[in-house]
């Protein structure tokens, strides 16, 4: 088990938000359809209700939803053998933990990012809920 710095982490980010779009807009189109005229066109009553339950289950639900079902990794990051670790004990972290360090990593993105950069890989979820992201070899 290593600490795992920048590079990787990067990449598995990338395929995760990759895979997050294109499911996201999976899901306008199965609350939309192909009815782009909906969408779009603001004198149609009532479009915008759809519009808001698609923003709020991919923005607030999602993820707490993704952490609680990869546990303490992701899909890229599974990928490169990446997994979220407690710095203490080395092992999975709680759920409450993965909850606070998506929504950190999803609502304050820039911070996040901006920390992750200047802390080598460590990112503000991370040092908040006190985890890291090890490669371990299989």
């Amino acid at each position: 088990m290593n600490k795992q710095g920048t590079g990787k982490r990067i990449v598995a980010w990338l395929i995760d938000f990759f895979i997050y779009v294109w499911a996201g807009i999976f899901l306008l189109y199965a609350v939309y359809g192909f009815e782009y005229e909906r969408l779009v066109n603001p004198s149609i009553k009532n479009a915008y209700k759809p519009l808001l339950i698609v923003f709020v289950a991919w923005f607030l639900i999602v993820p707490a939803i993704k952490n609680l079902i990869f546990r303490n990794t992701s899909i890229g990051k599974r990928i490169f053998g990446l997994y979220i670790v407690t710095k203490e004990t080395g092992e999975k972290p709680s759920v409450s933990k993965l909850i606070i360090r998506g929504f950190i990593s999803h609502f304050l993105y820039p911070i996040d990012a901006l920390v992750f950069i200047c802390k080598d890989g460590e990112s503000l979820g991370d040092f908040i809920t006190n985890t890291e992201v090890i490669k371990i070899e299989k």
